[in-house]
């Protein structure tokens, strides 16, 4: 079974997961870190493209979200709850949001985790109850509500924004909007800046990484440069149902960690069947080991559009005219974006990563036009009984006027 884990073996791709709080008490976080990593396996499914690199940082996006859903009502607050996994005025997830984000203002010398949010919106946007909204998301998520010129300077709020998400982002991401992004058209927009820094428990010792060859495919390979961890002990499995290993590298910070799944058969295969439950067993049930690990070093940059994956997760009436944010303003508002950058750097010390996320509400579009034009099918009702049904295929030759 060892010999799986020598490099020259490695032939799939990495699963890379972070989970922060491996074992809680109190209920509320216990529910909050269900939510919160059933969302995160749903956006990277929804969300991952064949045959490229995926760095997301689902809890950047998900704070957003959750930010989004105090204002919204209706359909659109359930269905934004649902993509959510909780449902739409959960005191108890709210509260779980309150603990996680004042726990974060721990930090030590090797480990860091911060994240923070942020509301623009044009210095016209008519609030309702602004007092009142601003105290409740400050309660709760340690964010503001701060107006922009977005109708006659909107470069300069671009910029703005842009320059908060670089400083949340410790300069990692240095823009998160780009150029277009904020017109005469834009209400509002939400964003968001995540860093995470932390030294590895074991280090990698840099003696030890060599060049490798890494299998895409059985038909293509590249070169990478193999990091080798040698004679320690991990927590670690392999699991012939799902035919793949998993281990667990552990941060200086015990609370934090890195899950690497590698399957045996390629990861396209296995994301074809696995489950979070699938995935939430597999983690339970790891028992540490001696075990050799090698890693490759890397880094990835990739910026990515939400709007498609959080359609098809279920989050639809938001980005349509018949979004309802009432809870938030009486102005008839539609998400327009939903965008996020993220990064991350695996060395022989440790890992680096940043995310930026952002959501920009606009005035909603004029409604669509039904121009009969061609064939139409015509039914007269009286109540729910059918009086008449016809269709119109093509007009007379003389027009009557």
């Amino acid at each position: 079974m060892m010999a799986f884990l020598n490099p020259t073996f490695i032939s799939a791709y990495l699963i890379i997961l972070l989970f922060g709080c491996a074992e809680s008490e109190a209920p509320n976080i216990l529910k909050f870190n269900e939510v919160t990593n059933k969302f995160a396996w749903n956006l990277y499914k929804e969300v991952k493209q064949p045959s490229e690199n995926t760095i997301l940082s689902p809890i950047s996006l998900q704070l957003l979200l959750d930010i989004l859903l105090q204002g919204a009502n209706g359909t659109t607050a359930a269905e934004i709850a649902r993509v959510l996994q909780h449902e739409a005025d959960d005191k108890t997830i709210l509260n779980a949001y309150k603990n996680f984000l004042e726990d974060l203002d721990h930090k030590d010398k090797t480990t860091e985790f911060k994240t923070a949010t942020a509301i623009a919106v044009d210095q016209s946007f008519p609030l309702s109850e602004v007092d009142r909204m601003n105290q409740h998301l400050n309660q709760y998520f340690k964010t503001d509500i701060k107006k922009y010129d977005f109708k006659e300077n909107p470069k300069n709020s671009s910029d703005m924004i842009n320059a908060w998400v670089k400083d949340h982002t410790e300069g990692e991401i240095e823009t998160l909007l780009p150029e277009g992004s904020i017109d005469s058209s834009t209400e509002m927009v939400m964003v968001s800046g995540t860093v995470f820094k932390g030294e590895w428990k074991h280090k990698f010792n840099k003696k030890n990484t060599v060049v490798e060859r890494f299998h895409i495919t059985r038909n293509e390979s590249r070169s990478v440069n193999m990091m080798g961890l040698t004679g320690g002990r991990f927590r670690y499995l392999w699991n012939s149902d799902h035919e793949l290993q998993i281990v667990e590298l552990p941060y200086k910070e015990k609370e934090f960690r890195m899950i690497i799944i590698l399957p045996d058969n390629g990861l396209a295969e296995l994301e074809r069947k696995f489950t979070y439950e699938d995935l939430s067993e597999l983690i339970n049930s790891i028992k540490e080991t001696s075990v050799d690990v090698f890693l490759p070093r890397f880094k990835i940059k990739k910026s990515v559009d939400l709007v498609n994956g959080l359609k098809k997760m279920g989050m639809l009436t938001a980005f349509s005219r018949y979004a309802d944010f009432s809870k938030m303003t009486n102005s008839s508002i539609s998400v327009s974006k939903v965008m996020q950058k993220a990064m991350i750097v695996v060395k022989e010390k440790g890992t680096r990563a940043a995310a930026g996320s952002g959501i920009t509400l606009t005035a909603k579009a004029l409604p669509p036009q039904m121009v009969c034009n061609s064939p139409f099918l015509y039914i007269i009702f009286k109540g729910d009984t059918i009086l008449f049904i016809g269709s119109f295929l093509k007009p007379p030759h003389k027009i009557n006027r």
